[in-house]
């Protein structure tokens, strides 16, 4: 049962990116240091969703959420619950509902790829159309990032110092140990393999892409 929501590496999170909720503990944040980036993850996801491959997928697309998901965006109001015995097919459909392109979210394009759904999938019951969904501000560029990259260097990762509690659960589950915590957390920008879980795994928001 995954909820609809953008999300800062994969650019949307649903059926596919649920199934990752079955690998266990630490196992998350080893994967995540051995498949990095938006492409080798995107890969590892569908890899595991092949050896899982649940019998039915339930949407909660009620209360969605846009801009920074899946944990530091803003709640979107929905209103809409979707289901699919192929959770591809589910992940075309809300993906492309809230703007996304067809081939612009790297795991549909891999499952599709693999022959495990088409583009080509039928709506059965209300079709609600395009919803206007802020995508996340990492994915925003994604078109000129190549060009960006030689430009200008990559916007660092932040502290909010007010917000921050310095519990330190960012640098518990930096799959890189990248995150050291002389006082509030410190990121080492040659370790760090840009997954941003620490972003999303802050309790309190305090994490963020500079500006």
């Amino acid at each position: 049962m995954p909820k609809l929501k953008t999300h800062t590496l994969t650019r949307y999170t649903g059926a596919i990116k649920n199934i990752y909720g079955v690998i266990p503990g630490g196992l998350k944040q080893r994967l995540h240091n051995h498949a990095q980036g938006e492409k080798k993850f995107s890969k590892l996801l569908v890899d595991i969703y092949q050896n899982v491959k649940p019998e039915l997928t339930i949407m909660d697309a009620v209360i969605g959420m846009d801009k920074e998901g899946p944990t530091a965006g803003e709640q979107r109001k929905v209103g809409l619950i979707l289901a699919s015995r192929n959770s591809v097919s589910l992940d075309i459909i809300a993906s492309r509902m809230i703007g996304f392109k067809k081939k612009q979210v790297y795991m549909i394009k891999e499952a599709v790829k693999r022959k495990l759904s088409s583009y080509d999938v039928e709506v059965l019951g209300e079709n609600p159309g395009k919803i206007n969904f802020r995508k996340p501000t990492s994915q925003q560029i994604s078109k000129s990032r190549g060009l960006i990259k030689r430009l200008f260097k990559e916007r660092k990762i932040i502290v909010d110092k007010i917000k921050c509690e310095r519990c330190g659960i960012c640098m518990k589950h930096c799959p890189a140990k990248a995150i050291s915590m002389p006082f509030f957390p410190e990121i080492n920008r040659k370790k760090c393999i840009r997954c941003f879980c620490c972003i999303e795994i802050c309790p309190n928001h305090a994490l963020s892409l500079e500006k």
